[in-house]
């Protein structure tokens, strides 16, 4: 038996057998730079791919907002009477009635003379529960004790609940400010009659108690409806404006049905980061006389991304 050669080298533990080649140190680095290059290539991939994702769901939470929003608005206007807010242009003043924008923005309907949430068989803004609605006006027409719609700007300019001056009517007292409806700082000038009464672009939009101007003897001049009580059914205003500590809430407000007053109300947020509200009624003519009103709404999220929709609807659309 040959005895081994302790002069003969032995094989170095590479894990390569016998007639196979290993990696050397260079290939080894040049399959690790491929690598990274792979990696940072499919990381950017990923990362797009993930921005992607983000912008795609913020569109659609921005778009979910936004049509929400509008079509409380649209449902709003095509389920009413009567538009409160914006009012038409008035050539006395060098202000807009009829343009809402900005810090200025709001839209308000007279409540759908066919709604009735309750439950109970009679609309909500049925207030007297006499199978009428909006049938006997106060001189304050909300009956909100306060000018106008409280805490809304009626006209546009730039005030809130302004009250009626003394303008020298006998018997005038300061209590009467709450019957400035349309804060014009002249109160209840209109008569339920279509016709602008006042000569300030807008119609019926200042109702005195005495809504058709008849002044009846026979009972208290201010009950229309005559039932034998007064002033007992107002308008029930639903109100879009934009609130909160930066103001870009846009808030809708909505009577209490069968409530005490024009005070009893909720407002309930319907939609966030709104950038742009804009409202205007547009104008009529004599062979067009349906009332129009045009909404703009823009939403921005925090990143920056912004959608904008604009809808133009028809008062009393639905009913």
């Amino acid at each position: 038996m040959e005895r081994p050669n302790a002069s003969k080298p032995l094989l170095a533990s590479s894990g390569a057998r016998p007639g196979e080649a290993g990696l050397t140190l260079l290939e080894v680095l040049v399959v690790l730079a491929i690598a990274a290059v792979l990696v940072t290539g499919l990381g950017g991939v990923v990362g797009n791919a993930l921005d992607a994702g983000r912008y795609s769901r913020t569109r659609s939470d921005l778009g979910n907002q936004g049509r929400f929003a509008m079509e409380r608005m649209a449902t709003a206007v095509r389920g009413s009477r009567r538009l409160m807010v914006p009012l038409a242009e008035n050539p006395a003043t060098l202000h807009s009635e009829s343009v809402r924008e900005g810090a200025l923005a709001a839209l308000a309907v007279t409540l759908d003379p066919t709604l009735d949430r309750d439950g109970d068989g009679f609309a909500d803004a049925d207030n007297d529960r006499d199978g009428q609605v909006d049938e006997d006006l106060g001189d304050d027409n909300t009956y909100d004790g306060e000018a106008g719609i409280i805490d809304i700007d009626d006209d546009g300019d730039g005030l809130v609940d302004e009250r009626a001056p003394n303008d020298g009517t006998p018997g005038w007292t300061g209590y009467w400010y709450p019957f400035n409806n349309d804060e014009d700082l002249d109160w209840c000038e209109e008569q339920l009659d279509g016709i602008d009464n006042d000569g300030d672009g807008a119609i019926d939009e200042d109702i005195n108690g005495d809504m058709d101007s008849d002044w009846r003897t026979s009972v208290d001049v201010d009950d229309d409806d005559g039932d034998g009580v007064a002033n007992e059914d107002w308008l029930d205003p639903v109100v879009f404006h934009l609130s909160g500590d930066t103001g870009t809430d846009l808030v809708e407000r909505t009577p209490t049905p069968q409530g005490a007053n024009g005070l009893a109300y909720s407002e309930n947020v319907i939609a966030e980061n709104v950038t742009l509200f804009r409202v205007e009624r547009r104008a009529t003519t004599a062979s067009h006389r349906a009332v129009l009103v045009e909404i703009t709404l823009e939403l921005t999220a925090p990143g920056g991304e912004s959608l904008t929709l604009k809808n133009t609807v028809r008062v009393g659309g639905g009913l």
